[in-house]
Parts: C-alpha cells; sequence; structure tokens
C-alpha cells in the first residue's frame, strides 16, 4: 500500500464509534459502502460529503419528477441567450 493508503486506512480504523456510524448512515444514504466512501470523506471531510449526497439525491428526485430540462433543451437556450447579447452588443456599437 502507498503512504497515502495507509494513512487513509489508520484514520478509517481510528474513528470513533460515532463518526463510524456517522459514515455507515452517509454510505447508506449514497447507496454505497463506507469502505468507499471512506476515500472521499478522508480528503473533503464528513459535512463536505454529507452535502454532496443529499444533493446527489436531490438532483435524483427532480429528474425522476421531471423537474430538471434536458442537456440538450438547456444548450439551445444558452445558445439563444448569447445570440441575443451579442446581437444587442452590436446594436449599441
Amino acid at each position: 500500500m502507498g503512504d497515502r493508503q495507509t494513512k487513509m486506512a489508520a484514520a478509517l480504523a481510528a474513528l470513533s464509534g460515532s463518526d463510524r456510524a456517522r459514515l455507515e448512515r452517509m454510505a447508506d444514504r449514497g447507496d454505497t459502502t463506507p469502505e468507499l466512501l471512506w476515500e472521499a470523506v478522508y480528503q473533503y471531510g464528513f459535512d463536505d460529503m454529507e452535502e454532496s449526497i443529499e444533493a446527489n439525491i436531490e438532483m435524483d428526485n427532480a429528474a425522476a419528477a421531471g423537474q430538471l430540462i434536458p442537456h440538450e433543451e438547456l444548450m439551445r437556450q444558452v445558445d439563444d441567450m448569447l445570440a441575443e447579447n451579442a446581437k444587442r452588443k452590436r446594436r449599441t456599437a
């Protein structure tokens, strides 16, 4: 194992009971294992990863409810906005 992997493994083994339980809850919410999630938690921290997991869940729910704009439509809207802005700039120049 590399030095970083060794440090990560040691940090995982040293987690308090409450932190281990938190990691397990996060893994369950994120539909992964604590071991797979640990690398991201080790790098970014518990709070950031909890926020990321919750944001992913919200986006999954929004997508399932049809509340998201498809990528192609969004890109068309962006192109239209840029073209309109370019027309305005040409008119004022």
